[in-house]
């Protein structure tokens, strides 16, 4: 399976002052830097999915994608995550790949065996999308999309649908289970979660 990466930086750090919560540092590297380390090596390609100007992410040496626009009155930078999906999706489809590995931008940790485990999920349902779940909690921006749904995917987000999850739980994706002494997708979402990974860096827990 040829599989393209896309790590959605749409975030803002809204609780805590406001820019791209995928710069915010993470023992003393961006959460971005740790993503496309962990990323990277999953895939055959990997782009940044954000708006607004992509000078900003210009030292990382990716493509950038703006989210997809539905066509209607919306600025795309508040379209939500899908919008990054639909985007990637387009991207990934017209370099001949065969799905999108699409992860959230404020989660510095994620498995190095996310893709693996995904694929091995989606091939064994069979499905053409998995999501990853820890603790049997989904995590809808960890997943592995096949980038056949490409079309499906934009016409529910072209007639207003904005919630990835029930766009996967239409599509009944699959599920990959993840365990361990720490969640691999506690994502920077406030003041306490940024504390919360740093403690984890420190740990060791995570240096793998």
């Amino acid at each position: 399976m040829k599989v393209s990466g896309l790590i959605l930086a749409g975030g803002r750090a809204s609780r805590m002052g406001g820019g791209d919560k995928c710069l915010i540092a993470i023992g003393g590297r961006s959460i971005l830097a740790h993503l496309i380390e962990r990323l990277a090596p999953q895939v055959e390609t990997l782009a940044i999915g954000a708006n607004g100007d992509p000078a900003r992410f210009e030292a990382f040496g990716l493509p950038v994608l703006p989210d997809a626009s539905s066509g209607g009155t919306v600025p795309a930078e508040n379209e939500g995550p899908l919008a990054g999906i639909v985007a990637g999706l387009g991207w990934a489809e017209a370099r001949g790949q065969d799905a999108l590995l699409a992860v959230s931008g404020d989660t510095p940790f994620i498995p190095r065996t996310l893709g693996r485990s995904l694929a091995a999920a989606m091939s064994a349902a069979p499905a053409r999308c998995a999501v990853a779940r820890f603790g049997g909690e989904p995590y809808p921006l960890a997943a592995l999309w096949a980038t056949s749904l490409r079309s499906d995917v934009e016409k529910r987000f072209r007639a207003g649908e904005r919630a990835v999850r029930i766009v996967q739980r239409s599509l009944g994706a699959a599920h990959a289970d993840f365990d361990g002494g720490y969640d691999p997708f506690l994502g920077a979402n406030t003041p306490a979660d940024i504390e919360a990974l740093e403690a984890l860096w420190e740990s060791g827990a995570v240096r793998d």
